[in-house]
């Protein structure tokens, strides 16, 4: 099973903050950028992201597919079948 490498968002999430949420925000436009970068280059299907900072969610986007078979999006409350990891 393979991860996205986390560690790498954290300069990126620090400068999150909760009054940040908008799409314009660059902090999450580069994390945006990022995990589709690593989608692509891991050959990962779908993935769901989520942020938290201080007890709000400043970020929740499901990205690729839920179901490949069915080309069903992922959403950020994607409920991924154990097993259907590559």
């Amino acid at each position: 099973m393979r991860l996205l490498p986390i560690a790498a968002l954290a300069a990126t999430v620090a400068r999150l903050s909760s009054s940040t949420a908008s799409a314009q925000n660059p902090a999450l436009a580069a994390v945006d950028r990022y995990v589709r970068q690593e989608i692509r280059r891991e050959r990962v299907p779908g993935v769901s992201v989520a942020i938290v900072r201080k007890g709000k969610v400043v970020l929740a986007r499901g990205y690729g597919y839920a179901n490949l078979e069915l080309h069903a999006p992922a959403t950020d409350s994607t409920v991924y079948q154990s097993g259907s990891l590559p």
